[in-house]
């Protein structure tokens, strides 16, 4: 039995015609299960609402990242962050190729 069909047989067994043999006192439990089981439906429906949106949230942020790290190595203060990079040398190279990314790190250590 999956948990449609438990649910369903739930819903059955609240029915007034089964109260002589289930119990009233057996009904009333299963009626706060179901109402319950609902409740949960609804908060689980939120917080994946929720989610959906922090993700977005998240997604908006790392592209303005993205796009203040760009502006930031067109200004060509980029060499000096990526020559103060002592964390991460493998990052740094020659042909700053990889600024951006030094930019993003110098800028995440700052913050921690």
């Amino acid at each position: 039995m999956n948990i449609e069909q438990a649910l369903e047989r739930c819903n059955e067994l609240i029915k007034a015609a089964h109260a002589n043999w289930i119990g009233i006192s057996n009904q009333i439990a299963i009626r706060k299960i179901l109402n319950y089981e609902e409740i949960m439906q609804k908060e689980l429906i939120e917080t994946k609402e929720h989610n959906r949106q922090l993700a977005l949230e998240l997604e908006k942020k790392d592209k303005e990242i993205d796009e203040m790290t760009e502006y930031i190595t067109n200004l060509d203060i980029d060499e000096d962050i990526c020559k103060n990079n002592i964390t991460q040398p493998e990052l740094c190279n020659e042909e700053y190729s990889n600024c951006k990314e030094c930019i993003k790190q110098y800028f995440y250590k700052k913050v921690e």
